[in-house]
């Protein structure tokens, strides 16, 4: 009976540190990631960010993407332009299902763009 209780109380004791050690790990990469310092595993420094942060990376990178497709600079007509925007939405349906979303508002806009620029003409 003594020996149950006492792998009981072990049991307890290792739960409760692992719990411990999981909060303590995270506090200290919380820290880490608001203060904007690497972490180094491996050799290598790591940075860790926020959910906001990581997909304002994606977006600007989609952006970075799509300017460099475009080359608006270089395009003088509105049909040029507007064959530009579409052969990059194209692609995003080529991509995984949230570009494909991405892609059908673009459309949408692209849609009203164009009928904007008919009443303009």
């Amino acid at each position: 009976m003594r020996r149950v209780e006492t792998q009981g109380i072990l049991n307890q004791a290792y739960h409760k540190g692992l719990v411990e050690g999981k909060r303590k790990m995270e506090d200290k990469l919380l820290q880490f990631a608001e203060q904007e310092i690497p972490l180094e595993i491996n050799g290598k420094a790591w940075f860790l960010i926020s959910d906001i942060q990581h997909l304002k990376l994606m977006f600007a990178e989609m952006e970075a993407e799509s300017n460099e497709k475009l080359d608006i600079h270089n395009l003088h007509s509105w049909e040029e332009i507007r064959q530009s925007i579409f052969n990059c939405i194209s692609d995003l349906y080529l991509t995984e299902k949230p570009r494909q979303e991405i892609a059908d508002t673009l459309l949408k806009y692209l849609a009203e763009v164009d009928k904007h620029m008919k009443e303009k003409e």
